[in-house]
């Protein structure tokens, strides 16, 4: 099977991935233990690719950045003009769109207008 996204374009975005949340960590069953965010971005890339095998004729590599950096401008200090810079404008749009809106006052107004975002975006973009 042939894949449809470059290794080389998944190292670039897990090593950004992999600066842009260095030191974070969330919760875990255990009590006192603490989970690398890293594993979380992991998961989301790893049930992504399993989704891109089964759809051969998507942009995988749009799918599989945006996957990867998908909290990054949410969570870190990582901007949407460093994304772009770094990953192209469609990339950035993509993460921009996966990224909740602060501003908004209520958690289900946060969550509507992600949802609006994201459904302007391409089908890969929904898969991360």
């Amino acid at each position: 099977m042939t894949q449809n996204w470059s290794q080389d374009l998944y190292v670039k975005a897990w090593g950004f991935a992999t600066m842009a949340h260095e030191g974070q960590a969330y919760g875990a069953p255990i009590e006192g233990q603490r989970i690398p965010y890293l594993n979380h971005i992991g998961s989301v890339a790893m049930e992504l690719i399993c989704g891109l095998n089964s759809n051969p004729n998507l942009n995988g590599d749009l799918a599989i950045q945006c996957a990867l950096l998908h909290d990054t401008i949410e969570d870190t200090d990582v901007d949407f003009k460093t994304i772009e810079g770094n990953f192209g404008l469609e990339v950035a749009q993509g993460v921009n769109a996966l990224t909740k809106n602060e501003d908004l006052a209520f958690k289900k107004e946060q969550i509507l207008d992600f949802l609006n975002r994201i459904k302007l975006q391409p089908k890969e973009v929904w898969m991360g």
